[in-house]
């Protein structure tokens, strides 16, 4: 009976491990294909003529602590109304109110900034689709791949300016 046992146990134990075994297989497969896939998608100049172009520049900006060239790769006036129209906000005819909204926002945008600079040296970014949102601006799925080998994917705003493609918000999702 005892054998019986033993048996069982190490048969379960080895089925085990190579269920866990498997799976870590399949994953890192997984993963390298998906990295395969992303590898091939075009590459972007960090510059303002497209509008991920102008997201890997507010990233460079965040990677060199430069708060002038994070803000000027922002568009603070267009996120002020959008913002303030999805907040059905009478007020979004006003140009004081955009103005003044715009201003908190950007001397927001500077105070966070400043305070938790994020971190993205050794950042992979890919752009996997853009979509029209509303009129000069559209979403930008990007999926960034970290220095652990892990991803995560973001959809931004980007609006078209008379200075270029300027970042506006990451989109809840």
């Amino acid at each position: 009976m005892r054998n019986r046992l033993l048996i069982i146990f190490i048969v379960c134990t080895a089925g085990t491990a190579l269920f866990i075994q498997t799976r870590k297989q399949n994953k890192r497969q997984y993963q390298q294909d998906y990295l395969n896939e992303l590898n091939s998608l075009p590459e972007y100049a960090r510059d303002f003529s497209t509008p991920e172009g102008a997201i890997l520049c507010l990233e460079e900006a965040y990677r060199q602590r430069d708060i002038e060239a994070a803000v000027e790769c922002k568009d603070f006036t267009t996120e002020a109304k959008l913002m303030l129209n999805k907040l059905d906000a009478r007020e979004i005819a006003d140009p004081n109110i955009i103005d003044q909204t715009a201003e908190l926002l950007e001397f927001s945008f500077r105070e966070y900034t400043e305070e938790t600079w994020p971190d993205f040296n050794g950042l992979e970014s890919y752009f996997t689709k853009r979509e029209n949102y509303t009129d000069g601006i559209v979403s930008v799925t990007e999926v960034c791949r970290f220095t652990d080998g892990g991803f995560s994917r973001q959809r931004i705003l980007v609006a078209k300016t008379k200075k270029g493609w300027r970042v506006l918000n990451p989109l809840e999702q």
